[in-house]
């Protein structure tokens, strides 16, 4: 018998709710100190329901030490019971799903391209199936700068979970709610994709995604690439000038200071 099951089924014959109270907080302990396991996120998912009840002041602390095994070294053990878990969470308070989303953002794995592919595909699951659940202009903004920087990573998992998630119907709503947003934000990383990426099936999504933005807002497109095109001139003007100045400013010193080389005054 497996420990998840040895626990369930400890638990469901205790019928004092303050004995259940102090496993409940026993088990969580566990988490908090790293000692977790996909068997134990079995056995948290079992009495998800029961903490709302039983410790309803603690419920966010409680699901924070749970998001925070995200950064768990053995994440990539249990990642599949993690996932499951936080769902179950957020259908008992619907709250939790913009803090879930902001998380996740905010502690992204600076390496580790399956851990990566695995946290976007957590995210597409949870807008999946909270899609009616409506999220904030500024989570909808930290989401998507997120996924523009996943478009251009050379990693082809990483991109195409990106893009992928965003031509998904769990996503449709917010793009929608925040077109502008998304047309500010996913526009340039994707035409740079369309354009850099060594991949040509990338390159491929990225058009794909392109193209769906375009018909969400025609003007808005339209008027956001040109605004990205100007962005671009403005910036080469500003280096050249940049330069410039530099080179006046190289010849001063030169003249002040014979000793001075141009290497000594690169950019």
């Amino acid at each position: 018998q497996s420990v998840k099951d040895s626990l369930s089924m400890l638990y469901s014959k205790v019928s004092d709710k303050q004995i259940k109270t102090k496993i409940i907080e026993a088990t969580i302990n566990q988490i908090r100190v790293g000692l977790c396991s996909a068997e134990l996120l079995g056995f948290v998912y079992d009495i998800v329901p029961d903490i709302p009840v039983l410790l309803p002041d603690h419920l966010e602390d409680i699901y924070n030490s749970v998001l925070s095994l995200h950064n768990s070294r053995l994440y990539m053990k249990f990642s599949g019971a993690l996932t499951q878990c936080v769902t179950r969470f957020i259908r008992t308070k619907h709250s939790l799903l913009e803090n879930t989303i902001t998380f996740l953002v905010k502690h992204w794995p600076k390496a580790g391209i399956k851990k990566q592919v695995n946290i976007t595909s957590e995210l597409e699951s949870i807008m999946q199936n909270f899609a009616e659940e409506p999220i904030s202009r500024q989570c909808a903004e930290s989401l998507f700068q997120k996924l523009g920087t996943l478009f251009i990573e050379p990693g082809v998992d990483i991109a195409e979970a990106a893009l992928s998630f965003v031509i998904g119907q769990g996503n449709e709503a917010t793009l929608i709610e925040y077109i502008d947003l998304a047309m500010k934000l996913l526009i340039p990383s994707l035409c740079s994709c369309k354009k850099k990426h060594w991949n040509i099936f990338i390159q491929d999504d990225a058009q794909i995604v392109l193209d769906l933005l375009s018909k969400a807002n025609p003007p808005l497109y339209k008027k956001t690439l040109q605004d990205i095109i100007k962005s671009q001139k403005d910036q080469k003007i500003n280096n050249k000038e940049r330069a410039k100045r530099w080179a006046l400013i190289t010849e001063m010193a030169k003249k002040n200071n014979p000793d001075l080389t141009s290497d000594k005054l690169k950019l």
